[in-house]
């Protein structure tokens, strides 16, 4: 087994009853106003992971998934912790979500993985800028890691420096399960 493509992940809360709430109100209930309160949790983690001033990439919606929604969480909470703390490089657009995925919602680990592989391009403008970068992915949730796997790889194979990914809430599962 190949380690993750990824330096370092972080997550500022468990996905719980707690923290899964408020990311489905900020993700699919219109609640742009969590942004603030959402990006002041993940504060300290993002200041201590962008002392390398990264660029700044949030995981991109399928423009489709775009249009429905309206806005990408992911990137909001990039703009404005990148805006607040005036660290990193905010760059919504160097990757693209080039195919439309199903919600992630109910895979298997192996179904995540194969439904974004390929997913995922670095935009042709954007490959110089790229080379040799620290990248700091950020994302909402992170349950298997395939996402974020998935993109740091397609980042990587661009020429990308080392890729980390911070997350508001990670799904932990117990020993039991």
């Amino acid at each position: 087994m190949n380690p993750p493509p990824l330096a370092q992940m972080r997550a500022a809360l468990a996905y719980d009853d707690a923290s899964r709430g408020l990311i489905l109100k900020l993700k699919h209930g219109d609640g742009l106003q969590l942004v603030p309160l959402l990006a002041q949790i993940m504060s300290a983690q993002f200041h201590a992971m962008t002392c390398d001033e990264p660029l700044v990439i949030p995981i991109p919606l399928h423009r489709w998934r775009y249009l429905k929604r309206r806005y990408n969480q992911s990137a909001e909470l990039a703009r404005y912790l990148c805006q607040r703390t005036e660290r990193g490089e905010f760059d919504p657009w160097l990757l693209i979500r080039q195919r439309p995925t199903r919600s992630q919602g109910g895979l298997s680990r192996r179904q995540r993985k194969h439904n974004v592989a390929g997913a995922f391009r670095v935009a042709e403008q954007s490959h110089a800028r790229l080379l040799g970068r620290p990248i700091l992915l950020l994302d909402d949730v992170m349950t298997t890691g395939a996402t974020l796997f998935e993109a740091a790889d397609v980042l990587q194979r661009a020429g990308s420096g080392p890729v980390s990914s911070l997350v508001i809430a990670r799904v932990v599962r117990s020993a039991a399960a």
